[in-house]
């Protein structure tokens, strides 16, 4: 059993010391998303999805420890294949109709931000008002890109 208990804790040393190897790029929190403004809609919008679905991601401590760091790793890098701010720019017209149309429907119906993320970033809970700010915001948005 003893060896059984050194071994687990060497492994976590090891895995530990590996760190986030997967991290993906990360720009400064205070950094301007190509497409903010100072709209209640833009600040809502870096506060509870910057992290994930932008370069400018702010990791946690626990963010930098392996196994955890991996999986969070892994989410963000599938959060920004679905919808990246920071790549905003160069997304065709069709592309951003396409993301604008789904921004609303998924806070509205709480897919977004996910429950395990809101648990720990309490600041990433969106309120009714929020939620018509960044719906109100996406549908002039989506006209705009027609």
């Amino acid at each position: 059993m003893l060896k059984a208990i050194v071994a687990l804790a060497g492994v976590a040393v090891i895995a530990g010391s590996v760190g986030t190897g997967q991290l993906v790029s990360v720009g400064p929190k205070n950094q301007r998303l190509p497409l903010a403004s100072n709209s209640e809609a833009a600040q809502v919008l870096m506060q509870a999805c910057g992290n994930c679905h932008s370069d400018h991601t702010d990791w946690p401590w626990y963010g930098h420890v392996a196994p955890v760091s991996w999986w969070i790793a892994w989410h963000v890098r599938e959060g920004r294949k679905q919808l990246d701010f920071s790549q905003w720019e160069s997304y065709s017209a069709r592309q951003k109709i396409d993301k604008l149309d789904s921004i609303c429907g998924l806070i509205s119906t709480a897919r977004m931000p996910p429950w395990a993320y809101t648990a720990m970033h309490p600041e990433a809970k969106l309120t009714e008002e929020n939620k018509n700010a960044v719906c109100g915001w996406a549908k002039e948005q989506s006209i705009v890109a027609r």
